[in-house]
């Protein structure tokens, strides 16, 4: 389905988004506008949609009309509706604002959240950063802050297609996100974050909690893998809390856990190509268990290169993120931007 149906077209807000290729953007924001997104991949089962049917902080969320608004199993949607956790991440993601946020032009940090659903943590966050931006594919959704919330910027648009350093340029600083991330696509999703890394200052996002442990997992454990080693480059993940099934409408079989994910500083972020990190990380975890120089032997033939003689007799598994830059570097001469 296309992200932008020509009937919902006009209602798009100025700034249009697009995703370009994998890659780690370590320069400052770009003071120009992204291209606008023909098409968007379809959203996946799993998603867990912020929106709920009871008030919360004082503000209750949008209704359709009885029976307008059901979840939709083809979206995978179950609704937060526990005030209380509902509370305790907008909380969270205010103080993590108000401490780490940068400001933009207009002297107001920059807040984006991805799946809104009906608006119980948008109508919340709203009222503290009322030039925040939403990102929502469903229209139905889409409908409801719009109408709710007038001045809030809504994207209808599936969130893997987002040029999210185009959107951090138009405002002049890196933004700060807020998420609850759709299950079938998360590691996509937590990859494409890292790719626009120099963009995003933290994103404090909800996952299930089996990713979260893999997105924290050190080297040497057997949750450690893919999503830790690119993460781990560029940012600073923590997790945080769980949640239980019964915090949604419909209740999902699965318990849920909040991520903080605090990105470097640009002068930290690694000095290599992103997809090209990401390339020799997956070939290298593809058999976890091996010395790296039978693991990459069919990339090194490839590249015609090498990698650091003190990591030949390495594995995957044992590597530090820092490592896998290193080995980038060495093997794939092209990636580095130093």
């Amino acid at each position: 389905r296309a992200s932008v149906p020509a009937a919902s077209a006009r209602l798009l807000p100025l700034l249009p988004l697009l995703a370009p290729p994998m890659a780690f953007v370590a320069e400052p924001p770009r003071a120009s506008v992204p291209i606008a997104s023909a098409s968007a991949r379809p959203w996946r089962r799993g998603r867990v949609a912020m929106g709920a049917e009871g008030a919360v902080g004082g503000m209750a969320p949008p209704k359709l009309p009885k029976g307008a608004f059901r979840p939709k199993q083809s979206l995978g949607q179950c609704f937060l509706q526990d005030a209380n956790y509902i509370d305790r991440i907008v909380d969270r993601f205010t103080e993590l604002v108000r401490e780490k946020g940068q400001t933009g032009a207009n002297g107001m940090p920059f807040v984006v959240e991805l799946g809104p659903g009906l608006g119980a943590i948008t109508q919340r966050v709203h009222g503290s950063f009322p030039s925040m931006a939403a990102v929502e594919i469903d229209p139905r959704a889409v409908a409801v802050l719009r109408q709710s919330m007038p001045t809030l910027d809504v994207f209808e648009q599936d969130l893997l297609t987002v040029d999210y350093t185009g959107l951090a340029a138009s405002r002049g600083c890196r933004m700060n996100i807020i998420a609850n991330l759709p299950y079938m696509i998360t590691t996509d999703a937590l990859l494409a974050l890292a790719a626009h890394a120099g963009a995003i200052r933290f994103a404090y996002v909800m996952v299930q909690k089996e990713v979260a442990d893999k997105v924290v997992a050190q080297p040497g454990s057997k949750e450690y893998g893919v999503l830790a080693a690119v993460l781990q480059s560029c940012a600073r993940p923590r997790k945080t809390f769980q949640l239980p099934g019964s915090a949604f409408y419909p209740a999902p079989k699965v318990t849920s856990a909040m991520l903080e994910i605090e990105f470097k500083d640009l002068e930290e972020l690694p000095k290599v190509d992103g997809a090209c990190l990401l390339e020799v990380v997956r070939v290298c975890f593809q058999q976890r268990g091996k010395l790296l120089k039978h693991s990459l032997k069919g990339l090194i033939e490839k590249e015609r290169g090498v990698i650091p003689k003190q990591l030949e007799k390495m594995t995957a598994e044992t590597l530090k993120p820092k490592d896998f830059e290193e080995i980038t570097r060495a093997l794939l001469p092209r990636s580095s931007k130093v």
